[in-house]
């Protein structure tokens, strides 16, 4: 197993959604976590789980929680948050782009629902929303979750307690980072991470839940973090109550 000798940032971070009004909270922590990624040809996320070593972990998304604080830091700056991209910690997804990355993250239809179709909100641009439980590991952290729309859109917006798509765009964003798959129909689907590219000066990374956690395919793998799942500060939610 690749050596987990690489620190990042997981930043204090609270979302609002427009379309809800709930409020994530995501307290700060720096996880330790390999560069490389785990080959786990034909393992599906349950079945990759049993390849993780004791006293380790597979992704909660930290690495799009890092990737989408140190893009605001360069915009802040004035420089292109593309920027970001040349990280050695992504230097696998520009280099491997059929590789996909299992994590703990998943987002499963409400209860009583075969699929998420049911359960849809319209903002005031008219953009779509599937209402969703956030799941990690097997533990619901929170439900009613909105979720965008997402067929390869540019994300121009993160929910970053979550580390997922808040708001997509299919127009013209020069300084993306990241784009966004979803795929309603199913019941539930994992959260993965790859890279993508026309070529290597182009290349982004692709926040995809648009399979089944059952899901095996050759091309998958998982990044290695030291500790627990159960020791990671997790993501809270403050459901917003209209008044009757």
């Amino acid at each position: 197993m690749p050596p987990t000798n690489n620190t990042i940032l997981v930043a204090d971070s609270e979302y609002t959604s427009h379309v809800t009004q709930d409020k994530y909270t995501q307290r700060a922590f720096k996880p330790e976590c390999s560069r490389e990624l785990v080959f786990v040809y034909d393992k599906n996320y349950r079945q990759a789980l049993g390849l993780v070593p004791a006293g380790h972990r597979m992704s909660v998304l930290d690495e799009i929680a890092a990737l989408f604080h140190a893009a605001s830091s360069l915009s802040a700056e004035g420089k292109n948050p593309r920027e970001v991209l040349n990280d050695p910690l992504f230097d696998y997804h520009a280099r491997y782009p059929y590789l996909w990355m299992h994590s703990h993250v998943a987002l499963r239809a409400p209860k009583g629902s075969k699929n998420f179709d049911k359960r849809r909100e319209t903002d005031s641009q008219g953009r779509i929303y599937y209402l969703g439980d956030y799941v990690v590991g097997d533990k619901i952290i929170a439900e009613g979750v909105p979720i965008p729309q997402g067929d390869g859109r540019v994300v121009v917006e993160l929910n970053r307690p979550l580390r997922i798509a808040a708001v997509v765009s299919d127009g013209n964003e020069p300084q993306h980072t990241t784009h966004w798959h979803f795929d309603p129909s199913l019941q539930e689907v994992a959260v993965r991470l790859y890279g993508r590219c026309s070529d290597m000066r182009d290349w982004c990374l692709h926040l995809s839940a648009d399979i089944r956690r059952s899901y095996s395919g050759s091309s998958a793998s998982f990044r290695l973090f030291r500790g627990l799942l159960e020791e990671v500060p997790l993501p809270t939610v403050e459901y917003f109550v209209k008044d009757p």
